[in-house]
């Protein structure tokens, strides 16, 4: 619904309580324009390999230009896997 319009993705990490989440936003078409939610998920009770393929999954669906991983905790197991393909 996008055409090749840039996707930015984010990834918050969690263990427990709120759960990680991604969400895939398509990115403003001119600075200081509007984003606009494309998806969301959460990840509650997934390891972090079937964390990463989702958000590979993403990236295969979107042109993705931009991946932001909170690396302050949990994300650091994550974001080598994410490494490997984008």
């Amino acid at each position: 619904p996008i055409g090749n319009a840039e996707v930015w993705i984010g990834y918050d990490p969690a263990l427990e309580g709120d759960g990680a989440a991604v969400v895939a936003i398509a990115a403003p078409a001119k600075p200081g324009g509007k984003f606009r939610m494309l998806e969301r998920h959460n990840f509650r009770t997934m390891d972090f390999t079937a964390q990463a393929a989702r958000i590979k999954e993403l990236t295969t669906r979107y042109r993705v230009t931009y991946i932001g991983i909170d690396t302050t905790g949990l994300g650091l197991a994550v974001y080598p896997i994410v490494q490997q393909f984008f």
